[in-house]
């Protein structure tokens, strides 16, 4: 697809820097190269150079890498100038650039979007490189990154693939109808496809439960009565003073946050005011965020005192956690435990109960790491290998997805009660033009524009 409008931006990001770096693409591109290296470099060689402003002047001096078409990265000739990172520097080269004809600042994603209509990347590889700018842990990056390679992408056409070969072997009966008399073949070659197909739309259903937290982050709340060691934890777990720690009861008022990972996970860890009754209208509003903070938590750590009674840490638990969101996975953490000579005096779990105990003394320094591993635990994530075909999926595939899963499951019910060749070729069709919309062949411009505008400019 040819533009006829060639476009430049600031790769890298605004502020100073040792490198900046410009992106030129578009068909006007050795324009440029003439104008601001007085040449065009090698072709995908590293060549030093200086760059020159519409008058001749030099601006600086860096290194130019040019792409020619179609074998670029956008699939148009591309080149990318590395000058030193001064705002001022590649302000000037980019205005002197714009001086050239037809050429213009890029729109947030250009140069993927272009990518894409060019044929260089598929709709879910471009998505990709958004996800794996924006990564916020490292599996996160590598499941990015498999995307970015083709690995989904393969996964959503090998789907495709196996309703192709279905829709072809029911055009092979609606045409040559005698052979379903002749011989059921076809037809048990139908349902052996249909299985296997089942199976791969119910194994993308796996990276529905990873998409969230993947992405965003698990949300993990500290709670507890003041004065337990919430903040003290909240801390240690950070490993950094985030938290004012005191003998004094309610010294947390306001909600604090940290980023956390382990094992390569994102942890949204937040400390909270302590549950009592306020004794003034800002520890109120600070226990009120606290129960906000609550109701949308993945997890929660509850803290208790390990000095106080069993019975009493169990009413304590028993007359909150009915407010807890039942989606939350809790951990009963008792700390102190190191100020206790036996465990009669520990929390005991009764039969019905859903959480797990862990005994900590972040005093001590006893137990923190069998908190992070409960953490993980939590996750249900024992049995996931890296290997498996996992996907970082978007909300925009997660949607299309179930419209997937919910026609499929019509559609084998219409076929077990009716065996319809024609029904059954077309709900195929539809769940086919799904797929497509997965990776990009089917599509819309306003579709396009909503993703592609998500991106950062340089992109």
């Amino acid at each position: 697809m040819i533009f006829n409008e060639t476009i430049v931006s600031q790769v890298t990001p605004k502020g100073r820097s040792g490198v900046g770096i410009i992106r030129i693409s578009g068909s006007c591109t050795r324009d440029v190269a003439i104008s601001v290296l007085k040449k065009i470099p090698i072709i995908r060689y590293a060549t030093f150079s200086s760059f020159f402003d519409i008058k001749g002047k030099v601006l600086d001096k860096g290194i130019a890498i040019f792409f020619d078409s179609p074998n670029s990265f956008t699939g148009e000739d591309v080149l990318e100038l590395q000058a030193h990172g001064s705002p001022v520097v590649l302000d000037l080269l980019i205005k002197n650039i714009l001086l050239i004809p037809n050429l213009r600042i890029a729109n947030p994603g250009e140069f993927s979007q272009r990518a894409f209509l060019n044929g260089r990347l598929d709709l879910v590889q471009a998505e990709a490189i958004s996800d794996l700018i924006n990564s916020t842990s490292e599996r996160a990056a590598r499941l990015s990154f498999d995307s970015l390679q083709g690995k989904f992408s393969k996964y959503i056409n090998d789907c495709l693939d196996v309703i192709i070969e279905l829709r072809s072997t029911i055009e092979l009966i609606i045409n040559f109808s005698e052979i379903e008399q002749e011989n059921d073949h076809p037809i048990l070659n139908i349902n052996q496809k249909l299985n296997f197909l089942y199976e791969k739309i119910d194994h993308l259903k796996k990276s529905f439960y990873f998409e969230n937290f993947l992405k965003k982050g698990i949300k993990v709340v500290i709670v507890g009565e003041p004065n337990v060691g919430k903040s003290s934890l909240f801390n240690s777990l950070c490993n950094k003073e985030n938290a004012i720690v005191t003998n004094i009861a309610g010294t947390t008022r306001d909600v604090l946050r940290s980023d956390l990972y382990i094992d390569g996970f994102f942890f949204n860890l937040i400390d909270t005011a302590g549950f009592r009754s306020p004794i003034d209208k800002i520890e109120k509003i600070g226990i009120d965020l606290a129960w906000n903070e609550i109701i949308t938590s993945d997890q929660i750590i509850y803290v208790f005192d390990g000095t106080v009674s069993k019975e009493k840490q169990y009413l304590l638990y028993k007359n909150l956690s009915n407010r807890f969101s039942k989606s939350s996975k809790i951990i009963i953490v008792i700390n102190k435990c190191d100020l206790i000579s036996e465990n009669k005096n520990f929390f005991v779990k009764q039969k019905n109960d859903n959480f797990s105990i862990l005994h900590i003394s972040v005093k001590e320094e006893i137990g923190l790491n069998d908190l992070k591993k409960q953490l993980i635990k939590n996750l249900k994530i024992s049995n996931w290998d890296m290997s498996e075909d996992i996907f970082l999926v978007r909300n925009r595939h997660i949607n299309i997805l179930k419209k997937i899963i919910i026609l499929f499951k019509e559609l084998k019910k219409k076929w077990s009660l009716f065996k319809n060749i024609e029904f059954l070729a077309e709900d195929l069709f539809k769940i086919q033009k799904l797929f497509g919309e997965i990776t990009g062949i089917f599509t819309t411009e306003d579709l396009l524009k909503k993703i592609f505008s998500s991106f950062c400019i340089g992109k």
